[in-house]
């Protein structure tokens, strides 16, 4: 090649890693910066797969408010004044909003990044794949609809091991909370796709049956689907559409166009709550028998957390968070810097926060106004409240 090529190939690249330099710079320790959170990953700032909105939205109408609705709402406004990163939040009684806050700059618009809580919505992806046939048993390995990582462990590992987070895929380090070293970078600049990275990562079995949270154990789960079915399909007719969402989402994917299951969901606020209120219909029963069953070992205990790279605070059902005290029932999707829904089937209580950073201190305060809220005794321990969520990058 030319001097002259050479010289135009490097400068072609120049905007490129200054782009690249300027992503790394958005993370720093247990925060992002807001736009991150509030629409910027859902744009097109990656590559998008999108979700149309349904042509008739399921209401979220506001709730009569009694005594105890307005003592809630206001202690509600409190938590969210009293802390910077918080950037939306919403309280939900039986799908009629008790509360709903935006920060400043951030609307019923806004696209809110989902990061792990994507996770549990992938299992959720699975179970209807399962009960519509595209998927035999959760007892099949993964490479028998995934050849292409058949000399993985995550190839070798079941569906349901996928599920819990016990393939026996070596962990990541540490410091990566979930991921594989750059992970993130190469997933999102399409570097490498989802199977380069399992093939890269996942050589050799470690632990099998013991849970280790790895984002690719949730991502094999999108390419057994895709082996037996579409995963964007089964996820838009059978989860999104039901929902009835009023506003358009976005899933980030990898430079093969696979959704990356492990985080990348962008949806409004209001349409993260109308797919809650949709896991509850799953979990209730009105979507077939097969679903509910799925979905009441989806949102109960099937392994437990021994801590580790993780919060040692909940336990794990299907991709899915679930609380210590098992007869309460109830259930929570965590992402990283400090967002999460949580979901009490019993009394069909709704609450979810969005904020971009994670802080212990916060998350016992939103602990304790939860439990108040849905008459839930306080969990007594040392652990951080509602606990530490994951990084997916």
């Amino acid at each position: 090649m030319k001097t002259k090529e050479i010289l135009c190939s490097l400068l072609a690249l120049f905007p490129l890693l200054a782009n690249a330099q300027a992503s790394d710079r958005a993370f720093m320790g247990n925060q992002v910066r807001s736009d991150y959170m509030t629409g910027k990953l859902s744009s097109g700032f990656y590559p998008i797969v999108k979700f149309d909105p349904s042509p008739i939205p399921k209401a979220l109408l506001g709730k009569k408010q009694d005594g105890r609705d307005i003592e809630f709402a206001k202690r509600a406004e409190k938590f969210f004044e009293d802390d910077g990163q918080n950037l939306a939040m919403l309280m939900l009684d039986h799908g009629q909003i008790v509360y709903e806050r935006y920060a400043e700059g951030v609307n019923q618009d806004s696209k809110m990044f989902s990061w792990s809580m994507a996770k549990s919505l992938t299992a959720y992806t699975v179970g209807e794949a399962l009960c519509s046939g595209k998927l035999k048993s959760l007892n099949d390995q993964a490479e028998s609809y995934a050849p292409e990582i058949k000399d993985s462990a995550y190839g070798k590992a079941t569906i349901k091991q996928l599920l819990t987070m016990s393939s026996g895929a070596p962990p990541g380090a540490p410091e990566y909370m979930g991921s594989q070293k750059d992970e993130w970078m190469n997933l999102t600049r399409g570097f490498k796709s989802i199977t380069d990275m399992i093939n890269l990562y996942g050589a050799r079995t470690e632990n099998p049956d013991v849970f280790a949270y790895k984002n690719l154990d949730t991502d094999t789960l999108v390419l057994a689907v895709n082996g037996g079915g579409n995963f964007q399909d089964i996820f838009t007719k059978s989860i999104w559409n039901r929902a009835g969402p009023e506003k358009s989402a976005t899933w980030l994917v990898d430079k093969d166009g696979v959704i990356n299951g492990s985080f990348g969901l962008g949806a409004t606020l209001r349409d993260w709550a109308r797919l809650a209120l949709e896991s509850l219909e799953m979990r209730g029963g009105a979507r077939g028998k097969c679903i509910q069953e799925f979905m009441r070992s989806a949102t109960t205990k099937q392994i437990a957390n021994e801590g580790g790279t993780t919060i040692n605070y909940y336990h794990y059902g299907y991709q899915t968070w679930i609380d210590p005290r098992e007869q309460t029932g109830i259930y929570v999707w965590l992402g990283a810097y400090g967002q999460k829904v949580m979901i009490d089937p019993r009394n069909k209580k709704i609450l979810i926060l969005f904020r971009h950073q994670h802080d212990a201190h916060v998350n016992q305060q939103l602990s304790r106004l939860y439990r108040a809220w849905t008459n839930t005794p306080p969990f007594q321990s040392s652990a951080s409240g509602l606990g530490q969520s994951n990084t997916s990058k």
